[in-house]
């Protein structure tokens, strides 16, 4: 990263705040915690302990407490060298602990900010003054200009390239249909099959489900999460003619919902498949994009002082075959994506708000350039401390997040979500801006749309290499799309956290070889 000494902050704090200090914001402009000053003593200082450089992280967390990391080197994994908290006191904080690697393993630390001044006393084997200032670093690619075959996405003006991200339309809400917590419910369906072969009932599910496919028990699963699409891809063998599909759902309270799309094993959609009670009311899957949109529903189901979860293993009449009332569940009606609602902020950022937003082209492989801006949220610790993601081809998120300071995990920012934490937390402080520089090559199938390589990502985080060449075996959590082999949109994630995204291009890349 490129760092300015803290004397030339005045020169760079519009770059650094996106305009804020001269913006004048109308009042739905932005969120006041991305307007709010950041904290003076959060982010980066640089200095020397003795004659050796070091440098140190301040975090801002809740209740006027700190964390400071003592660094041997910027943006180096296993560098630091102790992590010590800290406490506001007036005009500056003080802080206190021992040392963790290095030369200051086990030593003692007293170190106290006071204005724009760092300084301490280091007591162990190696003992020494400690004396810092603070820096702004920046990345070198921040307002990188598009090259000539770029595709600009957004350069601050409009949404025009954008769309709201289309949704899972078949999702059923079992609370809405049958009412209550801590209750079972039955879904059922049959499916046309042409002839017998292996298919994929990819399900999503709040709180848990258990699947049956012609009487035989496919799969089970509880999970404390709100529906995702698709997160459960099963393989089933399908007879020709009708198969008959019951799933039994049980909640323990808030959420309770399920949705299921039935495709090929790669993803790929299936032809000459109805969906339906035979000989009342089917529909072509195709017609639906391989959604299974028709549904029965039984119960609710319960069991004194027993919790959803616990009724897993309780067989209530549908799962014998018992009499059982059903009632259909009304098919909803398919909407489109409509208009991308982010917020245009009129410095050249726009601001995450109304849902997640994807790009009305569709792309495959691609390399993108993404500035972003977190929150400052210090009451808020872990993914809601400005969580947001970019989504490439709409399946595979690099997490956005405010994980300046921390050790870095998959869903870090930079990281692969649930897949590949960075090689190292290049983070830097909320409401300063970052950079993402991604080359995406999606998953290569054979003719017979079997996967033969996984897609891969290559991701700079503010100009350091944090992902190299990483497989990334199966869409990550979040996904909503199905068909692994089909070019798809860019998504920017709306997790609830207002982040600022500006300046998103890409250049769409040939397949090797050519």
């Amino acid at each position: 990263m490129k760092t300015i000494l803290f004397p030339m902050i005045a020169l760079s704090l519009a770059a650094v705040l996106g305009g804020c200090a001269t913006l004048q914001p109308r009042p739905d402009m932005g969120s006041p915690l991305q307007e709010t000053p950041a904290d003076p003593y959060m982010g980066d200082w640089e200095g020397t302990w003795g004659t050796t450089k070091v440098g140190a992280q301040v975090i801002a967390l809740a209740d006027n407490k700190y964390r400071m990391n003592l660094l041997s080197a910027f943006d180096t994994p296993d560098a630091t060298l102790a992590v010590l908290e800290g406490e506001g006191v007036d005009g500056g904080v003080d802080f206190a602990g021992h040392g963790s690697s290095g030369d200051m393993e086990e030593a003692r630390l007293a170190v106290a900010i006071r204005g724009k001044r760092m300084t301490g006393r280091v007591e162990g084997p190696v003992s020494g003054d400690l004396e810092l200032s603070p820096v702004v670093r920046l990345s070198p690619s921040l307002g990188a200009r598009p090259p000539r075959d770029a595709i600009v996405l957004f350069d601050g003006n409009d949404l025009d390239k954008w769309e709201a991200r289309s949704v899972d339309p078949w999702g059923i809400n079992i609370k809405r249909a049958v009412g209550g917590d801590d209750r079972a419910a039955y879904l059922r369906t049959w499916v046309y099959a042409p002839g017998p072969g292996k298919a994929q009932f990819a399900y999503g599910v709040a709180d848990g489900a258990k699947v049956w496919l012609n009487g035989e028990e496919v799969h089970a699963i509880i999970e404390d999460r709100r529906v995702t699409p698709c997160r459960h891809k099963i393989p089933v063998d399908l007879l020709e003619g009708w198969n008959a599909f019951l799933v039994k759902v049980v909640q323990n309270d808030g959420d309770w919902g399920f949705s299921a799309m039935l495709r090929g094993l790669d993803a790929s959609p299936l032809s000459g498949f109805f969906v339906g009670i035979p000989e009342r009311e089917v529909y072509g899957l195709e017609d639906f994009d391989g959604n299974v949109a028709f549904w029965e529903v039984s119960g609710p189901y319960t069991v004194e002082d027993q919790t959803g979860s616990d009724l897993m293993d309780v067989p209530f009449a549908p799962e014998h075959g018992y009499a059982a009332e059903w009632e259909i569940v009304p098919l909803p009606e398919r909407p489109e994506p409509g208009p991308a609602r982010w917020i245009i902020l009129g410095n050249g950022a726009m601001e995450v708000r109304g849902g997640s937003i994807q790009t009305r082209q569709k792309f495959y492989d691609k390399k993108v350039h993404v500035e972003f801006r977190t929150p400052f949220m210090p009451d808020s610790e872990g993914q809601r401390r400005g969580n947001s993601g970019v989504f490439l081809q709409n399946r595979y998120e690099v997490q956005v997040l405010d994980s300046y300071g921390l050790e870095a995990d998959d869903g870090d920012c930079g990281g692969i979500y649930r897949t590949a934490a960075p090689l190292v937390n290049m983070c830097a402080p909320p409401l300063q801006w970052q950079t993402f520089e991604i080359e995406f090559r999606a998953a290569r199938y054979d003719t017979d749309w079997n996967k033969i390589e996984d897609a891969r990502m290559t991701v700079y985080h503010n100009g350091v290499l944090v992902q190299d060449n990483v497989p990334v075996p199966d869409r990550t959590t979040g996904a909503q799309t199905t068909a692994m082999s089909e070019p798809d949109s860019l998504m920017l994630q709306d997790h609830t956290g207002p982040v600022w995204f500006r300046n998103v291009w890409l250049v769409e890349l040939p397949p090797e070889g050519e």
